[in-house]
């Protein structure tokens, strides 16, 4: 019989890695967007960025790292639309 030996070790705790910076230009001028505390809807990215495909674009910055959050909104006609952002230091509870 082969005896086995358990061996303890200690992982370092996982830390937050650094956000990678995008490459895509349309990433880019979100980012800068979401940083400077801006919130956008599709209809806003459009008219303010020329960003059509927002939803994509967020994910391609979550994918870098970014802590692009969404949140439900209602508009004065009743439609559920998505709004993106990235919350500042203080609003990171919970």
């Amino acid at each position: 019989m082969i005896a086995t030996e358990t061996i303890q070790t200690t992982a370092p705790a996982p830390t937050r890695a650094q956000p990678r910076l995008p490459t895509s230009h349309q990433c880019v001028v979100l980012l800068a967007g979401l940083v400077a505390g801006n919130r956008y809807t599709v209809a806003s990215a459009i008219s303010s960025l020329g960003i059509y495909a927002l939803s994509q674009r967020c994910g391609d910055l979550r994918r870098l790292g970014w802590q692009v959050k969404d949140e439900w909104r209602e508009t004065a006609a009743g439609a559920r639309i998505k709004e993106y952002f990235i919350p500042r230091q203080g609003d990171l509870l919970g």
